[in-house]
């Protein structure tokens, strides 16, 4: 099992790290960061398991993993700990014992979905992903965002569960990021998903892209490499923005009952503000997190909210004013006034 352990702030040496907890202890290679306050440790992942929903309907992709974060020394008790998402990727998290899960194989993937049940509590244990999965869903074990408290000598777990429905070739991933107290969220990882279909059908998929490609080889031996390269690139991002573009539609729609009362019951009358304070917007970018508004938008977007929340400026508008803007341009249909 791989362990991936990431603390806040400065860069050091890759290093050989023993971790130990329940019957999951194993030694491998880790990369760290430093931190005055907690350590955040991936436990280790499966690979991409397809779940099918039946005729007609795309399968499902996931990855189910398990985090553990440990309090350091000196670090004050009761310290809470945030983790949530943002990307392509819907990723939730799931309730997981102090002490972790007992009886998986220690130095082995996570690859045995009857022994996760089992260690979880409350779940059928004679079971695979598919049912593990929906375990989850109906149990209301699935959240947007793990919370915990830490105190000395004691390790907050958490599970998460990256999925996405398609029939089509997918490669991609999904941040994991995480609070420690009051500092600023930090990426904690990258949850990566990959999906490739038969030969023939990737053929048929990517005949459209191999005759603009070989359009562009000739253009390009007539104009110049340099013009080539240009349009290449322009129309790869050009496609990416329209498939980002395509899911927030669609996401969107899917959550459009929870986004009108969002906007109409927290934001408008409570949240909303034309103040130029960094603290006040900073409030709000946190309760779109925790609304699981934040990870569903185009990354466009989220970087906007992230540079008038956290840049020092100036800007030719209040904060409040410009990320008040900003959610109208992308959510103007659901964010009705009281």
């Amino acid at each position: 099992m791989k362990l991936v352990t990431r603390k806040i702030r400065t860069p050091r040496k890759v290093a050989v790290l023993i971790f130990g907890a329940a019957s999951m202890s194993c030694l491998a290679i880790a990369q760290t960061k430093s931190s005055d306050l907690v350590t955040c440790t991936v436990v280790g992942s499966t690979d991409t398991v397809e779940i099918s929903r039946g005729f007609r309907k795309a399968p499902e992709y996931v990855r189910v993993g398990l985090i553990s974060c440990q309090l350091r020394p000196g670090a004050p008790d009761g310290l809470p700990v945030e983790l949530s998402s943002h990307g392509v990727l819907t990723i939730a998290f799931f309730d997981v014992p102090p002490t972790g899960i007992a009886g998986l194989p220690a130095g082995e993937p996570l690859d045995n979905p009857s022994a996760l049940a089992k260690g979880l509590g409350g779940m059928a244990e004679d079971t695979d992903w598919g049912q593990f999965l929906r375990d989850l869903r109906t149990k209301g074990k699935l959240h947007s965002v793990a919370v915990g408290k830490l105190n000395p000598g004691g390790q907050f777990w958490t599970g998460y569960v990256a999925s996405i429905e398609t029939d089509r070739p997918v490669r991609t991933e999904t941040d994991i990021v995480f609070s420690a107290g009051p500092r600023e969220t930090e990426k904690l990882m990258s949850v990566p998903l990959e999906h490739s279909v038969d030969r023939w059908k990737t053929f048929i998929d990517a005949l459209p892209t191999f005759i603009t490609n070989l359009l562009g080889v000739i253009v390009g031996a007539l104009v110049g490499a340099g013009l080539s390269y240009f349009f290449f690139h322009r129309q790869q991002r050009t496609l990416m923005k329209l498939e980002e573009l395509k899911l927030f539609r669609q996401r969107k729609q899917e959550k459009a009952a929870e986004l009108l009362k969002f906007f109409q019951e927290r934001y408008n009358p409570v949240f909303r503000s034309d103040s130029d304070d960094m603290k006040k917007v900073q409030q709000i970018r946190r309760l779109l997190v925790q609304s699981d508004i934040y990870s569903i938008l185009p990354l466009d977007v989220m970087d906007e909210v992230n540079r008038i929340c956290d840049d020092k400026g100036p800007f030719p508008a209040p904060r409040g004013r410009m990320l008040d803007e900003l959610l109208r341009s992308n959510f103007r249909e659901l964010m009705v006034d009281s």
